[in-house]
Formats: structure tokens, sequence, C-alpha cells
């Protein structure tokens, strides 16, 4: 799961350049590219923010569990 939230998040930030970039030819595309780089962007970092929480679970399990 991190993995793949890093591979969102890489393809989120270059969308949104794609987007910025698109801005001065096609503005009409533009904003859709921006909002798709956001999402996705977003979503990257969610996963790789719960991929790190669930980690930290099981270490703290894993210390509880050999006490």
């Amino acid at each position: 799961m991190k993995v793949l939230g890093w591979i969102f998040a890489v393809f989120g930030v270059l969308n949104l350049i794609v987007g910025f970039i698109a801005a001065a030819k096609a503005p009409e595309v533009a904003g859709e590219r921006i909002i798709f780089g956001i999402t996705i962007g977003a979503l990257g970092i969610f996963m790789i923010s719960r991929a790190k929480k669930k980690e930290q679970e099981k270490e703290e399990q894993n210390r509880w569990n050999n006490q």
C-alpha cells in the first residue's frame, strides 16, 4: 500500500504540473488536470500515511505481546 501511495502521489504531482502548463495553452482542459492531480496526490498521501500508521500499530502490538 505504501508503494502504491508513492506512485499515486508522484502521478498526482505530475498531473498538477501538466495542468499548470496546460493553463497557458488550453484553459478548459487545465482545470480538469489540476483537480485530478490534487485528488490523486491526496489519495497517495493518505495511503502513505495509513501504511505508516499500520506499521506503528503493528510495532506497538508486538511490543505489548513481547512484554
